[in-house]
């Protein structure tokens, strides 16, 4: 029935994803911490490229670059994400300044 919800869902039980191909469970993530998770992927993804090309940049294709590079993500990754998260908001602010 649509529009209908389930007793789980009328409790306030987390939601659970039921993956057609998979047994696995996934539980969601309340909407909620969206800000946050956000954050999180942003962070992640943004650092790894900016380290990888700077390691990049100083090292050259040499022997172990990988492990240099992921060892420089990790600690940008450590700065960028609270920065993120104190940033973000103020950027949001700026923007709804300058468009309609």
């Amino acid at each position: 029935m649509l529009g209908a919800l389930s007793v789980a869902e009328k409790s306030g039980a987390p939601r659970v994803l039921h993956c057609a191909i998979t047994a696995y469970r996934v539980t969601m993530i309340p909407a909620r911490f969206s800000p946050v998770v956000f954050g999180f992927f942003l962070s992640c993804l943004m650092s790894l490229l900016v380290s990888g090309v700077s390691t990049l940049r100083a090292l050259g294709l040499v022997e172990g670059l990988f492990s240099v590079w992921m060892s420089n993500w990790l600690a940008s990754w450590a700065i960028a994400f609270p920065a993120v998260l104190v940033v973000a908001p103020i950027a949001r602010r700026l923007v709804a300044l300058i468009t309609r």
